[in-house]
């Protein structure tokens, strides 16, 4: 005993069978994978002998979901794109590892009360040879990427979209396919534009449209990709003076010639 405080992540008894159960501990394989600092770490994974429940143990931090602070209305430009940054490098990470998240949003990250940014649950990841037409609606639906609805196959673009989608709701407060219904969020993502990001909040730098832009492409092959280079959001060379997180996140990396937030990067 080393008395670590670690979190347990259990699957209820109708989750712990078959395909579901399945999943589960497809999501250890997938984490015990990866290793970045914006990842959680997984400690460890079993079977409950009792019960026969799957169990994750991974790291626990003090903290709390991007949903629930998003739930207060948009976030400083700067601190958008800083947070927004660090799930691109820890996406890119998983990336190179043939592993796609598939469920990428706001609930799955977790903001640490240091400041630090975690990606979360890779229960719904699969390794990106694997065929997505088989499981091609699981996720949550204001996320989606066109292709996930058509049963098309995903690969780390669709991951993209999807943080584009957060980044364009960590910026404007508002969901940029959102509707009452599945039908009408569906419909939105296949054939709708969003409000540019600075015609929704004037705080917004206009130049940072086009970065969003290419994030929530329809067509995968128009999207950033990983093989090209770095996309970076445009900011004033001052941070706000009255927002310290910020500033921390915007300079955790201490790499010269860089803006003090990035927006999304995958390299």
């Amino acid at each position: 005993m080393i008395g670590r405080l670690v979190a347990i992540k259990l699957l209820s008894r109708e989750w712990a069978q078959g395909e579901s159960r399945q999943r589960f501990i497809q999501e250890a394989r997938v984490v015990g994978q990866l290793s970045h600092p914006s990842i959680i770490t997984l400690h460890d994974m079993g079977i409950d002998e009792a019960t026969q429940t799957p169990y994750l143990v991974m790291e626990f931090l003090d903290g709390q979901p991007l949903d629930r602070i998003l739930d207060k209305g948009s976030l400083p430009f700067p601190k958008a794109c800083a947070w927004a940054a660090e799930m691109a490098t820890a996406l890119g990470v998983a990336h190179r590892k043939g592993v796609i998240h598939g469920d990428v949003k706001p609930a799955n990250m977790l903001i640490a009360d240091d400041g630090r940014v975690k990606l979360m649950d890779f229960g719904m990841a699969r390794l990106a040879s694997r065929d997505f037409r088989r499981h091609p609606l699981l996720g949550t639906p204001a996320y989606w990427c066109p292709e996930q609805i058509m049963g098309k196959p995903q690969d780390a673009r669709s991951d993209l979209f999807s943080l584009g989608v957060v980044l364009y709701e960590m910026v404007t407060g508002k969901r940029p396919f959102d509707a009452e219904s599945l039908q009408g969020i569906c419909g939105r993502v296949l054939s709708s534009t969003p409000l540019p990001p600075s015609h929704a909040n004037p705080s917004v730098p206009a130049e940072f449209n086009a970065i969003v832009a290419r994030c929530l492409a329809k067509d995968p092959a128009a999207r950033l990709s990983k093989h090209r280079g770095t996309c970076r959001g445009t900011l004033s060379s001052r941070a706000p003076q009255d927002d310290d997180s910020c500033s921390r996140a915007a300079n955790q990396r201490q790499r010269p010639a860089r803006p003090r937030c990035a927006a999304p990067a995958f390299r």
